[in-house]
């Protein structure tokens, strides 16, 4: 088995992608990550976790880049490039 299939507690998940335990099970209720259950307990493939932080990334990285597009739009962008 890789590391990437490892199976991780909600806890070790939540510490690999720097947010609360409570916000990882938020994220199971919701479907927004994939998990599957070990007994009663609810484990997250590493790489499940790794791929969900990827697309935040993304999703963020998109958002800055359209309020920078209207930030240029709007005249609201000052050029370090004279100071």
């Amino acid at each position: 088995m890789s590391a990437l299939d490892e199976l991780l507690t909600t806890s070790k998940a939540a510490d690999l992608m720097g947010v609360s335990r409570s916000h990882v099970c938020d994220l199971l209720d919701r479907g927004e990550l994939a998990y599957r259950h070990v007994g009663t307990h609810r484990r997250i493939r590493a790489q499940d976790a790794l791929e969900y932080i990827e697309r935040q990334r993304s999703v963020r990285r998109d958002a800055l880049d359209e309020i920078s597009d209207l930030g240029h739009e709007g005249g609201l962008y000052l050029s370090l490039i004279h100071i």
